[in-house]
């Protein structure tokens, strides 16, 4: 019995100091992909030549009697990132429920989603969403272009709990168009597991180049993530 206690109690420990391990190192990159979005630069004037439109619908939970009842995964913490680009908004989901938890890569349950401006609108009515708006030069536009509707075409990856999802999907392609500086896909779930992750630093990038923020308030019966 005391062999048994001892050998537990040192899987135990084995257990924590890896957890911990883990724990160390994704702070340590989403501190280092957070740093390099915030410290990004947009173009010079003379280069820029559209405007990238980056929307951020906060999480929330629903009130008693709400008439708005749509539920999203991550309640308060979940939430959804479209890019909005040439009058088209574009997004990364799941297919169906349930979401894989580790990636699939013989059977992606993903879709990139393509609306336009005027239906996407329609959809997201009561919804609370924070729009930062991101000039970019004609390159950023042929490229964001380019991916955006690759990936439209053909899903990229699994939409996956440890993998990608909307939000780590979203600073990947801004890293791939050069908005940011380079950082791996990896290094983009890691960063950015969830949608307030991102708006945080993009809300400091938005005030390191005098970017235009704006916040359309959701209705009044559910309680919104700020």
């Amino acid at each position: 019995m005391r062999r048994f206690t001892s050998f537990v109690r040192k899987v135990s420990r084995v257990f924590i100091t890896l957890l911990l391990f883990i724990l160390i190192i994704s702070l340590t990159i989403s501190h280092k992909v957070k740093t390099r979005v915030i410290s990004s630069r947009i173009p010079n004037v003379q280069e820029i030549s559209d405007t990238l439109r980056l929307h951020f619908i906060h999480g929330s939970t629903v009130k008693q009697d709400c008439s708005y009842s749509k539920s999203r995964l991550g309640g308060k913490l979940g939430g959804h990132v479209e890019l909005e680009l040439n009058n088209y908004v574009y997004g990364f989901l799941y297919d169906s429920l349930p979401i894989h938890v580790f990636v699939l890569s013989d059977n992606l349950n993903s879709k990139f989603e393509k609306k336009h401006r005027n239906i996407w609108i329609d959809g997201v009515t009561d919804e609370m969403i924070t729009t930062i708006e991101i000039p970019i030069s004609l390159k950023q536009y042929n490229r964001l272009d380019s991916i955006m509707e690759h990936y439209y075409h053909k899903e990229p990856y699994d939409y996956a709990f440890f993998g990608q999802r909307c939000t780590s999907s979203t600073a990947e392609i801004l890293s791939d168009a050069g908005i940011f500086g380079k950082f791996s896909n990896f290094e983009s779930a890691v960063g950015f597991f969830y949608p307030r992750t991102l708006r945080f630093a993009m809300l400091k990038y938005a005030t390191e180049n005098s970017l235009e923020v704006r916040v359309k308030k959701g209705i009044a019966c559910r309680d919104w993530e700020h």
